[in-house]
Parts: C-alpha cells; sequence; structure tokens
C-alpha cells in the first residue's frame, strides 16, 4: 500500500470529519478552506485523485454526496496510528 500525500490526507482527514460532524459531505470550497487550499481547481484535482484510488465515493456528481469508503477509513486509520506511535516515541 502506497503512503497518501500529505495534501491528499488533508483532504481525505477534512472530508472524514465533516460528515460525522454534518452528516453529509463538505462542498469543494468547505474542502478547501478545511484542507488550507485556496484553489477549487486544486481540491477538484486531490478529490478526483481520492476517487480513483478508491478511498472516496459520490451517490451524484456532487461532492456533497461523497463518502469515504473502507479503504479510505482504514488509510486514515493507519495514518492516525503512524503519528500517535511516532508521537510517542
Amino acid at each position: 500500500m502506497t503512503r497518501l500525500k500529505a495534501r491528499r490526507m488533508l483532504v481525505l482527514e477534512a472530508i472524514s470529519s465533516y460528515i460525522e460532524t454534518h452528516g453529509r459531505g463538505p462542498t469543494i470550497r468547505e474542502i478547501g478552506v478545511m484542507a488550507g487550499l485556496s484553489s477549487t481547481s486544486s481540491v477538484s484535482y486531490q478529490l478526483s485523485q481520492l476517487e480513483a484510488g478508491g478511498l472516496l465515493v459520490r451517490a451524484t456528481r456532487s461532492w456533497s454526496s461523497v463518502e469515504v469508503t473502507g479503504t479510505g477509513r482504514r488509510r486514515l486509520a493507519a495514518a492516525q496510528n503512524l503519528t500517535a506511535d511516532g508521537a510517542l516515541g
């Protein structure tokens, strides 16, 4: 399993957190704000890459219908474990 680039990980974490809080996916602009990306085209590119990698799926064309897949949740958990382990050592 290849490591996700830092920017993609930020986007994935932002989406996961937003869905947990709001019960639906964020808009592209909301994702940009949460991940610190000012360009909506940059956000769109990151989302496309995450979707192509099987970490996100959409029920409609809107990103508000996005869901983090099981693979995406596992990648987030693995990254959080790595961060926690690194903070301890």
